[in-house]
Formats: structure tokens, sequence, C-alpha cells
């Protein structure tokens, strides 16, 4: 019968109890998991039987890169304030960052996204987006009022709604805005010199290095930083971890699980009181 992740962490116990080196233990646990993957069974995800062998071992977060401290969600709030979602550059700012958050999306995924991408879900009130590099997946995304600024349905329905005013019904989600709020793919537009009407990679650092001072966030440059400080909030907020690396595109085991594990504990390390409410503006 396929085993849950507290039984593979109860294994690795009695082995460490038996004497068995922590790489053989490693080694073993990974091949149950393999032994499920060949059988079709679900894979259980290790995060607690990777805390049996933290506990053994204080070098297993050796090597691991933490950019620390990142952004925290509540910092979101604070940017959303300064933006007007009834001019269409703020729009397309506030549902950059909001979606990208929502979706634990790189810069290269959400920049890929098209107008086609995102649909209202038939069974609800709820929104579907689809990554064109995850395969032909759609990813639900709700409403989300806490704090009420940072819905990423509604920050979307707005630049949408501005994309339709503009006569853009197809390609690219997310393009250039010039200061007169000229859309690209509508009319031209200052500065904006390119063959497709896509915002670009280095066009997105360009709108988070504007608009981080606005919420505090000065000192983080990688805009990059919210794909992993999101995927950290969703986890503290109750989020199976393997639900999370699923639904940003990573790998359920390995260096990404590794990397959110330690931001997690991290973060944790950061917090005081038992609302898990940060010491200071940021946490990880």
């Amino acid at each position: 019968m396929p085993w849950t992740s507290e039984l593979l962490a109860e294994y690795a116990v009695w082995l460490l109890e038996r004497g068995y080196a922590k790489s053989t233990v490693d080694g073993r646990l990974s091949a149950v998991r393999v032994k499920h993957r060949e059988r079709g069974w679900p894979v259980p995800d290790g995060v607690a039987a990777w805390y049996v062998l933290r506990g053994e071992d204080d070098t297993a977060l050796d090597g691991v890169k933490v950019n620390s401290p990142r952004p925290r969600r509540a910092a979101l709030q604070q940017l959303a304030r300064n933006l007007d979602p009834a001019r269409p550059k703020d729009a397309r700012d506030l549902c950059l960052v909001t979606l990208g958050w929502d979706l634990h999306a790189g810069v290269r995924e959400i920049v890929s996204l098209n107008v086609a991408d995102v649909k209202p879900d038939p069974d609800g009130d709820r929104m579907l987006v689809r990554i064109p590099a995850r395969a032909d997946v759609w990813w639900p995304v709700d409403h989300d009022h806490d704090p009420v600024d940072v819905c990423p349905i509604e920050a979307t329905q707005s630049w949408m709604g501005h994309l339709y005013a503009a006569g853009v019904v197809e390609g690219p989600l997310f393009r250039p805005v010039d200061k007169g709020d000229n859309i690209s793919g509508t009319r031209p537009i200052a500065g904006h010199v390119s063959a497709t009407d896509r915002l670009t990679e280095r066009g997105v650092q360009r709108v988070w290095r504007r608009l981080a001072p606005t919420a505090g966030l000065d000192s983080f440059s990688r805009v990059g930083d919210l794909r992993w400080a999101s995927a950290v909030d969703a986890v503290r907020n109750g989020e199976p971890m393997t639900a999370v690396l699923r639904r940003g595109g990573w790998k359920e085991s390995g260096p990404a699980l590794l990397k959110l594990m330690t931001l997690v504990e991290v973060s944790d390390d950061g917090c005081d009181g038992e609302d898990g409410e940060a010491s200071g503006e940021v946490a990880v």
C-alpha cells in the first residue's frame, strides 16, 4: 500500500535508531519514493522525513543559496495603495504583481501570458489561468481580499478592462504602456521600439525597480524575490509544500523543495509572537 509522509518519517527514525548513516537513510527514502512513482502511487512528499534528517545533520542546509531578506505579503498592500487602477499603467502593474504572486510565477512565465490564457471559471466565481510553459494546465485563482487591495482577480479584470477598451482582445496580456497611457499594439507609444507588443523580462524588471521604493522595498532589486516570498507565504498560511511547489512550476523534490523548506525555516526564525507576525518589515 502507498506510504504517507508520516510513515516515511517514521521509517527514517527507525533506520537512524539502528545506526544507519544519514546518507544511507537518505538513499533508502529516495528508493521508496522511486518505487511509488514506478507503481503509479501518490509519492510521499518527504517533508517530515527531511526534518528528521535535518535534526541529525546541522550541515543539511549547506550549499543552499538563500537571498535574505525578502518582501512580505503585507508590502503588496502598501504597493497597491500607491497605484490607481483607473490608469492603464497602474492597472497593468497591479495585475502583474498580484497575479504573479498568486501563481508563484517566474518573470518569464508572466510575460509569456496571452489574453486567451485568462478566462472565468464556468463552475464558480474563480478565474482560470494557463501558463504556456507549464503545458495545457488551467490554474485556479481565487478572490483574495486579505488585504482587500491585492485581489488578483479584481486586478486582472481591471487591466483586461483597459485592454478591451483599447480594442485588444488577443495577443500578449502584459504590454508596454507609455506616460500618456497608450497601450502597445493599439497605437505608437513613446520610448518603445520592438518587433513585439509583449512586455519583456527586462521591462518587468524596470517596472519593479519603479514600484519597489513606493512600498518601502527599495533594497529589493530583483522582482524574482516575489516568487519565493509568495511561496513561503502560502506555506505559512497552511498550504502543503508539494501543492505550493506544483503551483509554482517547481519539481516536488530536490533543490526546490530544500530551498522552500529552508526559506520557511528562516522565515519562522524571524517572527515574533504566536500570530507569526514579522518582527520587522521583512521575515524571509
